[in-house]
């Protein structure tokens, strides 16, 4: 689903055209939740640190006990990677295996960040909690597909403003997930890695089969420019190129941060749910910081494992 092409922006174009978005974007204030260690449940086949199956015959305990130890590792290399490439930059990260119904990694998966465009995807989950008309279908698609700020106002507007992220909270049971104090905001709304983790689990799983695949499809064709003009392909497009993915990106400059999110759907039948949040020092220069989301998305990638026990 990952489409492929050369980069025409360079930095200072990004950076002022982000500038200029309907979001306004002036100043935030930086949520002030230190980052904790890595932690992972359960793990599920699917996920190496190297790319061939194992050959060695081990005890079920030792190979369940060497999935956990890549995961975490895992984990700790993309926030590592992030780190490396952007100094100083704060990450949330959490994985869903849907396959196993498990989270194989997480790191800060309860810190709060500014959500940027990735509240897009609330909005289009309300936006249709009836069946949409035309109209309403065409919008949807179109803000996600590009990242449209104007529609986004448009829907936003028309939802009720913070009542968007009031309703959608409540109907997926996010538990940290806030709307913004100026409701004119909508890229302020603070998120977590695991309440959006959630929101795709609700649309891969509870969303009527008309409604997921028009947000999905929608994820799937992603356009490497946005509206904004942006290459919104950082992250997981350029982090995971040769697995199928359906993506919804934000990106956020203020005084005090520049924020990157890649999420989305990764891998066939769109098995992982793969979401980093990241949050960089104002100073940080454009180029930077998306290439260190690239660097801790490659590290997440879905490899081969060893075949589970029968």
């Amino acid at each position: 689903m990952g489409k492929q092409s050369g980069r025409a922006l360079v930095a200072v174009v990004a950076a002022s055209a982000m500038l200029a978005t309907a979001c306004r974007v002036t100043h935030a204030e930086m949520p002030a939740q230190p980052i904790t260690n890595a932690t992972v449940l359960m793990p599920a086949p699917g996920w190496r640190t190297d790319s061939q199956p194992s050959t060695v015959s081990e005890p079920a305990s030792t190979r369940r006990g060497t999935f956990a130890a890549v995961r975490v590792e895992q984990a700790e290399q993309a926030m590592n990677a992030v780190d490396a490439g952007a100094p100083g930059t704060v990450v949330g990260v959490e994985v869903f295996d849907r396959d196993s119904q498990s989270v194989v990694a997480r790191i800060a998966a309860d810190r709060q960040f500014h959500s940027a465009s990735v509240v897009k995807l609330l909005i289009a989950i309300d936006a249709m909690r009836e069946e949409p008309v035309p109209d309403v279908a065409r919008q949807v698609h179109q803000m996600l597909v590009t990242s449209d700020d104007s529609v986004a106002n448009a829907l936003w507007n028309a939802g009720g403003g913070t009542a968007i992220v009031a309703r959608m909270s409540d109907l997926l049971g996010l538990s940290a997930t806030q709307p913004p104090r100026d409701p004119t905001e909508w890229g302020y709304t603070m998120i977590t890695a695991a309440d959006v983790v959630t929101v795709y689990r609700y649309i891969t799983d509870r969303l009527p089969q008309s409604q997921r695949d028009l947000i999905e499809d929608a994820l799937a064709d992603a356009s490497q420019q946005a509206a904004d003009g942006v290459d919104q392909y950082f992250g997981i497009p350029d982090g995971i190129p040769d697995a199928p993915w359906a993506v919804k990106q934000g990106w956020m400059v203020s005084e005090v941060e520049v924020v990157l999110h890649t999420t989305g759907l990764v891998g066939r039948n769109s098995r992982y749910v793969t979401v980093l949040l990241t949050s960089a020092p104002a100073d940080t220069p454009w180029s930077k910081a998306t290439q260190a989301i690239t660097a801790g998305a490659a590290a997440l990638t879905p490899r081969r494992a060893p075949a589970p026990d029968r």
